[in-house]
């Protein structure tokens, strides 16, 4: 069996200089969205898998939070090891439509970066192979 895997971070946030005045408030705010966003996420990645079933790797994705809204606007690719651009759109596509849940007072830039893999899980089989056994 295949399972899909997708760690989440968030590393930082205002600015590269300026990571630091991001509350830990907005922090947390912002991995409960894209932990929230996972099976959309994991969505774009299987279907990617479809073209490419070695497809694995890191994707940084840079995103404004609009203080009124707490809506994530603009977000691009910053850096990928994946060639997809219907991926990437894809990841785009469902990051355009989060937001925080608590608006802040000023407009925030966040990085985020993910990482896609599979991972095989033989343990079934192997489960499956010992009662044939028996």
């Amino acid at each position: 069996m295949i399972r899909l895997a997708l760690a989440l971070c968030v590393v930082a946030a205002v600015s590269a200089c300026h990571a630091a005045l991001l509350p830990p408030a907005v922090r947390k705010d912002v991995m409960l969205q894209m932990n929230g966003a996972k099976p959309k996420l994991l969505k774009c990645y299987e279907a990617a898998l479809l073209q490419n079933s070695k497809m694995k790797g890191a994707l940084l994705v840079r995103f404004e939070i609009q203080a009124e809204t707490g809506a994530f606007l603009q977000p691009q690719v910053r850096r990928v090891d994946m060639d997809d651009p219907v991926f990437d759109g894809c990841v785009l596509g469902v990051i355009e439509t989060l937001a925080l849940r608590t608006p802040q007072n000023a407009d925030v830039s966040v990085d985020y970066p993910m990482y896609f893999t599979t991972t095989v899980d033989d343990s079934d089989d192997d489960d499956d192979d010992d009662d044939d056994d028996e």
